[in-house]
Order: structure tokens, then C-alpha cells, then sequence
């Protein structure tokens, strides 16, 4: 599966776990009883914010791998970087 395609499944999976919490329902329950095919109704406007942001993330991703072609060395070398300093951080907790 492409970078793409993982992005799209994670956003539906997202987007089906907002869906079963918005219903009201125990999502263990919820996951026992609902055939595959049924899909609980949620409020409109957290579907328009779920669409609305499986938009600009697609926007972002398209971005950073342009980007990153641009500059390859810049992009080792920042993730590089990073690391350390994330390794840094993390020593110190």
C-alpha cells in the first residue's frame, strides 16, 4: 500500500471510530452487534471537519515529498538532526 493509500485507510478508521463514539454507544458493543455495512449517523458538521481535514492532509503530504525530492540531503540531514534531539529529550525524562 502507498504512503497515499495508508493515509486514506486511517482517516476511514478514524472516521469509523468518531462515527460509532458520536452514536452514543459502547464501542464494544457497537463492533458486536453492527453488521459491516451499517453505519451509524453522526453529527454533519463532524463529517464536514473529517473531510475537510483528509483534504489538507493530503495538501501537506503532497507538499513534504515535493519538498523532500527538492532537497534530499536537507531532509536526511534534518531527520537526522531531529533524532538527536528527540534521543536528547528523551534521555533527560
Amino acid at each position: 500500500m502507498t504512503g497515499r493509500g495508508k493515509l486514506h485507510a486511517e482517516l476511514d478508521a478514524l472516521k469509523s471510530e468518531i462515527k460509532r463514539s458520536a452514536s452514543g454507544h459502547d464501542f464494544e458493543k457497537t463492533m458486536r452487534s453492527e453488521s459491516p455495512c451499517a453505519e451509524p449517523s453522526i453529527h454533519p458538521d463532524v463529517d464536514r471537519m473529517l473531510r475537510e481535514l483528509q483534504v489538507r492532509l493530503v495538501e501537506v503530504t503532497e507538499g513534504v515529498d515535493e519538498a523532500i525530492a527538492a532537497h534530499p540531503l536537507a531532509s536526511v540531514g534534518a531527520a537526522f538532526l531531529l533524532g538527536i534531539t528527540v534521543g536528547r529529550l528523551t534521555k533527560r525524562m
